[in-house]
């Protein structure tokens, strides 16, 4: 072979490389985006629109990954369970009486399961970027039940009231892992 072969033999090559290496880089990103949108849900829609920009979005909630990945989750006992579902119970008799309170205490039993799962007790906006993780389908509840309480109690209907219980309801029974009438004992 002369030089000239030599030459197009290894100058194709490199351009075949860098043509398969640019080509894996963008269905590496590709998988990620869809691994990501996978996994969030309507969380990642929302992040990148908060955030401005698809990576940025992605930076973020990949980062929210390392956070729960870190934490020590564990379950919770059965006994503790079947406490936390009598308290419940509670809470949700006291809203024929005291809505208002029922929802205060339903959503303090919310950030009381989460502490016993091992998450931590930040801010809201960290439990909730933490519930994102393995509960993405709950993030939006829990925003709305946020956004309900700093509404102020007095502004509230009984129907949005109604609907902040149920909310903090199936967050509730989720995080604990079980339905509410099933953990308590009759």
């Amino acid at each position: 072979m002369d030089t000239t072969t030599i030459a197009i033999i290894v100058i194709a090559t490199l351009v075949l490389l860098l043509v398969g290496g640019l080509l894996g880089f963008l269905f590496a990103g590709r998988r990620r985006t869809k691994d990501l949108q996978d996994r969030f849900g309507p969380e990642y829609d929302r992040a990148v629109e908060n955030m401005g920009s698809r990576k940025e979005a992605e930076s973020e909630l990949a980062s929210r990954m390392d956070h729960v990945d870190s934490l020590d989750l564990k379950p919770i006992p059965p006994e503790q369970k079947e406490r936390f579902a009598m308290e419940w119970q509670q809470a949700q008799a006291l809203f024929v009486d005291r809505p208002e309170q029922a929802i205060r205490e339903a959503d303090h039993l919310v950030k009381e399961v989460m502490i016993a799962k091992g998450y931590p007790a930040e801010d809201f906006e960290h439990r909730l970027a933490d519930l994102s993780v393995d509960y993405p389908d709950r993030t939006a509840s829990y925003r709305r039940i946020e956004q309900i309480k700093a509404n102020g109690e007095n502004s509230l209907t009984t129907e949005e009231m109604r609907q902040a219980m149920m909310l903090c309801k199936g967050l509730f029974e989720e995080l604990l892992d079980a339905r509410v009438a099933d953990a308590v004992r009759t």
